[in-house]
């Protein structure tokens, strides 16, 4: 049995099988299809981290809350809930935000995706 994939769930699934650089074109791809797509801007920013590149994962991961709670196509395929926050989390340190900073850097960023979501 063949399966087609698209989007986010071929990225997520080139990503799981360490084909990384063509799951970032997948994801990229899907990205640009629909600026809004929440959860492929978090599977984005896992294989740019997996590809050891912090400050783009930061930034996408940052990218993906501002539509977080706005994309929602299926909700049983979307990102579990504190997925992306631990992500956040990982990639603060990554970015060299002392241990003890990061709760307070996590909520600036998401307090101002917030703030996003509202114009």
């Amino acid at each position: 049995l063949h399966v087609r994939l698209r989007g986010e769930r071929a990225g997520g699934v080139l990503g799981q099988q360490g084909r990384l650089d063509e799951a970032e074109a997948s994801l990229l791809k899907a990205v640009e299809t629909r600026q809004t797509h929440y959860d492929a801007y978090v599977w984005l920013a896992k294989v740019q981290r997996d590809l050891k590149r912090y400050g783009e994962a930061l930034e996408t991961v940052k990218t993906a809350f501002r539509y977080k709670g706005r994309d929602v196509e299926d909700p049983g395929a979307e990102v579990k809930d504190d997925e992306d926050v631990k992500l956040l989390d990982e990639l603060l340190l990554q970015n060299m935000v002392q241990p003890d900073q990061v709760e307070a850097e996590r909520n600036k960023i998401i307090r101002a995706a917030m703030g996003t979501k509202r114009k």
